[in-house]
Formats: structure tokens, sequence, C-alpha cells
């Protein structure tokens, strides 16, 4: 059978056109799919977590940490140039009345986090990506301390507790990212022992302290200055009030200090804060600051 030349020209086209709309099809999946994967790439997480190298730290020894990339592949940057006043990994004492293992473990714990953290440590980070892996970070025990106990400005020692590393960066490009905290970023420093209770009625607040050396700190005459800051809503200008004593501190030993009673009210916010000065000069700092908005339940603690 004899195929006339223009059936044979519309085999051709045919094909031809066949041909095109495969490959135009194999493009299109192709673009598609590629899009699909940027898109999820886009759209995935860059998690980072903390880890320090061990559980417990003593006052005469760095803390050692690093912030570490989970996500393999996935790149981000993030840098804490924008507010370096607040921008860093933050040290934050957990209160004593608070299970360390819930911080992490339980989500409404871990919400309460904001309340503990007045930025006395905050340890700074310029900038921080995937590309250079982990960050190795440290921090040797001190917070700055300013205020009418001190000179200027001094460094001193934190207390014995529990402490939690928060990072607080700012994303800068790249992937969205999340740090996941988990009891690597949770260690227990060794340091001077200060065991704070509050009482609080309808009209006084009293503190009492029991204080003891932790281990490697040196025996001695110790001088406590301290200022106990009652406060009051319909109150402006409240009046502090003021403790210096001296305390002798030896190994093994508890002193304790009672503080107070101070007039308040059912409505009433206090403040607390010390400097305790160790005989070879060595200052140590700590504080409560407890109120109705961070819950009678919960002493806020440096």
């Amino acid at each position: 059978m004899m195929v006339s030349p223009r059936s044979g020209e519309t085999i051709r086209l045919k094909k031809k056109y066949t041909a095109i709309i495969i490959a135009t099809m194999i493009v299109g999946v192709a673009l598609l799919a590629s899009l699909v994967y940027g898109s999820v790439q886009e759209t995935r997480i860059a998690y980072i977590t903390v880890r320090t190298d061990k559980d417990v730290y003593s006052s005469d020894e760095n803390v050692t940490f690093e912030l570490i990339p989970l996500t393999e592949g996935v790149q981000f940057t993030m840098d804490g140039w924008n507010d370096p006043y607040w921008n860093g990994v933050h040290v934050v004492r957990i209160p004593d009345n608070v299970d360390p293992s819930e911080v992490v473990s339980d989500p409404l714990v871990l919400d309460r986090i904001r309340s503990w953290d007045r930025g006395h440590v905050i340890l700074p980070v310029g900038t921080f990506n995937s590309s250079h892996g982990p960050l190795e970070m440290s921090w040797n025990g001190t917070m700055a301390v300013m205020n009418e106990m001190v000179e200027g400005t001094q460094w001193a020692k934190a207390t014995s507790g529990y402490y939690l590393l928060l990072p607080v960066l700012q994303w800068s490009y790249g992937h969205v990212t999340k740090f996941m905290l988990d009891d690597a970023a949770v260690f227990y420093y060794d340091s001077l022992n200060v065991d704070i209770k509050t009482v609080r009625t309808d009209d006084s607040f009293s503190m009492s302290m029991d204080i003891s050396l932790g281990k490697g700190l040196p025996e001695g005459e110790y001088e406590l200055r301290s200022r106990l800051h009652p406060m009051r809503y319909d109150v402006m200008e409240p009046i502090p009030t003021y403790f210096n004593k001296g305390i002798s501190l030896a190994a093994g030993k508890t002193v304790r200090l009672e503080l107070g009673p101070v007039e308040a009210d059912r409505y009433n916010m206090a403040e607390f804060d010390a400097v305790l000065v160790g005989p070879d000069g060595q200052l140590f700092a700590f504080g409560i600051d407890k109120g109705p908005d961070r819950g009678w339940y919960d002493d806020f603690r440096y």
C-alpha cells in the first residue's frame, strides 16, 4: 500500500509534536519537582542544641559548652550584633523549688524561664552559622555587679545552684532556626551555698539565709553587704533597708542570717541584692526578685 507524500508529512509532524509534548512534560515534571524540593528545603528548620562538657563544675573552673547544629545540610546564619546587650547565651539560674529535669522536658516550665532571667549573665555571640560547625564557648562563673554595694562595676562569682544555658540570637539569613534544649544545657555550679527563704504575710516581709562554703572556697571572715527593697504599687519612692554584717565561715559549717521583718502589705513586691566579700577579696553576688507578677511560689534567683 502506497502512502501519499501528504500522509507521510502528517505522520512526521505528529511524531514531532508528540516528542515536543513529551519533552515539555518531562521538563515540567522536573521543574515541578525542583519547585517542590526547593519549597520543602525552604521550610525545613535548622535545629541547634547546647551541650556542656559535663554536669557539674566547681567555682575554680570554667563552664565549657558548645552550640551544635543538628540538621545536616540545612544552612543558617545567626548573630548577636542587632542587640548585643540582650542577644547571646544567657546563663539562667533555675529556682531552687524547680526540678532541673523539668526545665527542658516540661513546656510549661520552659515558658517560665523568662521570669527567672534578668539578664545578669549574657555571653556575647558575634556570628554563628552552619558552615563553621559547632561554636565553642565558656563562662568563668562571674557576673557584672553594679549597685550600691560595690564601687563602679565589679565582677562577682555566682552562687551554687542549677543553671540553664539559654541562647537568644537574631536570625540573619538562611533557614529558620530553632534551639532544641535538653539535659545537656543544664549544669550544676558548685560555689558559695546560699539558701534563701522568704516569709510574707499581709503586713510584713522577712527573709532568712543559710550560708556555707562550697568546694575549694577559703575559710575565714566574710562581709555581707545587702539591700532588701520592699515595694508597693501605691508608693513611687520605696525606701530600701540595708544590712551589713560580718560572718565567719568554716568548712562544713552553716551560718544562718535573719533579715527583717519589714513592713509590707499583700500587694507588695520585694527585691533583695547582696554581695559577699571573701577574705581573699573575692566577691559573690546573689539575690531574689519576688512579687505577684512572678508568682509568690517562684523566687527569681541569681
